[in-house]
């Protein structure tokens, strides 16, 4: 990454370049947290149906029954990393992200984020549930923690 005048780096001249070649908006932070309420909503309802009806009704012993607030937080996080990942991989996109019209993109393609990104991008951001101040270091782009290390880039689609 090589720096000019002083600031910007070759990767950001790039980004900008192509954003203004390709008329691409980037997603307001607002629409990125508005799908991701959306995202967890959804994600919430599937943990909590599994948690009660089908890991309960499979009768794991008094352990896991007297841990239900647990098993749902963890549930929560592994039913999220598979919602993630399948829905990015299939559709390019998460109910919520379809909801708010935006468009995660890898900066190497400007095309879907391989699998490595996207688990980057989820690990990161189930990080965020512990740390949330890393929501606040924000670049020009918008870019919140979990995208600069994945090198995505969050725009809208209309």
């Amino acid at each position: 990454m090589a720096h000019f005048n002083g600031h910007i780096t070759m990767d950001e001249q790039k980004i900008e370049e192509v954003l203004y070649k390709e008329h691409l908006v980037i997603a307001p932070f607002g629409w990125r947290v508005g799908a991701f309420l959306v995202d967890l909503l959804w994600v919430g309802f599937l943990a909590w149906d599994l948690n009660m009806r089908w890991l309960s009704a499979l009768h794991l012993g008094q352990l896991l029954e007297s841990y239900l607030s647990l098993r749902f937080l963890l549930l929560c996080v592994v039913v999220h990393g598979l919602y993630e990942m399948l829905l990015m991989g299939f559709l390019g996109t998460t109910i919520g992200k379809f909801v708010f019209h935006l468009r995660v993109v890898a900066l190497r393609t400007w095309d879907k984020p391989p699998l490595s990104a996207r688990l980057k991008r989820w690990l990161f951001k189930e990080l965020f549930l512990f740390y949330p101040i890393a929501l606040f270091s924000k670049d020009k782009f918008g870019r919140i923690f979990h995208d600069k290390h994945a090198k995505t880039l969050v725009i809208v689609t209309r």
